[in-house]
């Protein structure tokens, strides 16, 4: 993901702040920012969580290979410091660990694009039905005057316009990027799907709702 327009250059520190261990950060400048390795630019900042079913350190290789400039870790079994510390590069980056990093990237996204949601009125839909109808219904009963950007299932945008996404409620740095081109487009408002999924992996963390609308609860969320 790049980093947003016209803004005065970010730190990594400014980023890690109260997040990680105190004197931990050797800093750097952060142009990008990243949780599929994939995705890391060149002086970018990857962000490897601890999934289910495997660790973005494992992917580190690829990261390094794109010029991946500084990379924020989670602890966890499999990649301890120690495993950190005995890596077979010449890492000349900053490598950090931050605890709870797969929640804590919310927060980290929406530092480096300045919050977003905190411009616009946020409107987050959950429940096992009803959600992308809702979220259509609502920005189409706003108009054009309320400029009323949508982020869920069929894709994110506006309701005239909307561009293809991968979940329903995409990955805490891709949601952060989202709404901060929503803004820049001129969005007011955005109603937003929120998926079980993303509630209990920390998606939206550091999103600000002002409304929430719960659907409904059938057999398919009884677990």
């Amino acid at each position: 993901m790049t980093g947003p327009e016209n803004m005065p250059e970010l730190r990594l520190s400014d980023l890690l702040r109260g997040l990680a261990e105190a004197g931990s950060v050797m800093d750097c400048s952060v142009s990008s920012i990243a949780i599929d390795s994939r995705q890391v630019q060149a002086g970018g900042l990857f962000l490897a969580c601890s999934g289910s079913d495997h660790h973005g350190m494992d992917c580190l290789h690829q990261a390094l290979g794109n010029g991946v400039g500084a990379v924020a870790y989670e602890p966890d079994a499999s990649w301890d410091e120690q495993r950190v510390q005995a890596i077979p590069y010449d890492l000349t980056i900053p490598v950090v660990a931050v605890k709870r990093l797969s929640v804590c990237a919310s927060e980290i996204a929406g530092r480096f694009y300045q919050h977003p949601s905190r411009h616009m009125s946020i409107t987050g839909i959950t429940g096992t039905n009803g959600k992308t109808s809702s979220a259509l219904f609502l920005a189409q009963a706003m108009g054009e005057r309320a400029r009323c950007g949508v982020v869920g299932t069929l894709g994110n945008g506006f309701p005239d316009d909307l561009k293809p996404g991968t979940h329903t409620t995409p990955d805490p740095v891709g949601l952060q990027y989202i709404l901060n081109d929503l803004r820049q487009e001129g969005a007011g408002h955005v109603a937003m799907e929120v998926s079980s999924h993303a509630l209990e992996q920390g998606r939206v963390e550091a999103i600000h709702f002002d409304v929430a609308v719960f659907t409904n609860l059938s057999r398919d969320h009884l677990d």
